[in-house]
């Protein structure tokens, strides 16, 4: 009975070994205040408005900005008239992590035709020029002022309207022990502009404590079973 059991062990100790190769778990917190815009007012987010008749532009969030891909409200820009706004957030990046950047942004235009005519989101560093609502006709896609560290969404009204979607994850860990700006811009030169926001995302992700694979679990099951059974084999062999 003996060899049977180092046998057992034997050809069981791979088995476990393997099972337990799971790895380290992955958890991911989101350190964007208000990302999918459920506190009405864009609270945790600054306005900017650069307007040439008072009154004319805006951001709102409401259940009525369509459409929504997270909760129960989106964001929405407005402008009747030219102009061009901004919103952003300032977030701290701890050191020695990994970081990416996730949103949900639209684009749509009426009755213009000019690159000048866009929305944008990036990540910009935190100097007062890159809070500086672009004049409409001037700037491009508004990237000439050297303050962008990655872009994350841009659409002017020459590529056309884009229905609102999931764009790519942007990894942005190079940036970690930094003070970033999530910012998003629109500009409207000739024709109305909006863009339809929702679910902005920048995650930190890090690593939890090792566990058990479904294998493992099944192995450490299959363990105990086999070693119940080597026990109750000894007491009814003395």
């Amino acid at each position: 009975m003996a060899a049977v059991r180092r046998t057992l062990l034997r050809g069981l100790g791979p088995l476990v070994f393997l099972g337990l190769l799971a790895g380290p778990a992955s958890a991911q917190v989101n350190l964007v205040q208000n990302y999918s815009f459920e506190t009405l007012g864009q609270v945790g987010w600054t306005p900017v408005l650069n307007e040439a008749t008072p009154g004319t532009v805006q951001w709102f969030d409401s259940p009525a900005s369509p459409p929504r891909t997270d909760g129960a409200n989106g964001l929405t820009s407005s402008q009747s008239f030219i102009g061009s706004q901004v919103l952003y957030q300032d977030v701290v990046l701890p050191p020695a992590a990994r970081f990416s950047i996730q949103v949900a942004a639209g684009c749509n235009f009426s009755g213009s035709s000019s690159a000048f005519d866009f929305c944008r989101v990036d990540i910009t560093d935190t100097s007062a020029a890159s809070i500086i609502a672009p004049v409409p006709g001037t700037d491009s896609l508004a990237t000439t002022g050297g303050n962008v560290l990655r872009a994350i969404y841009s659409r002017d009204s020459i590529a056309g309207s884009q229905a609102q979607a999931d764009t790519a994850i942007v990894d942005i860990s190079s940036l970690a022990g930094q003070t970033v700006r999530v910012r998003v811009m629109v500009s409207d030169y000739r024709g109305p502009v909006a863009i339809a926001l929702d679910n902005v995302r920048l995650l930190q992700t890090f690593d939890t404590a090792p566990t058990l694979s479904p294998w493992g679990m099944l192995i450490m099951a299959s363990l105990l079973v086999v070693a119940a059974g080597l026990a109750l084999h000894r007491r009814n062999t003395r």
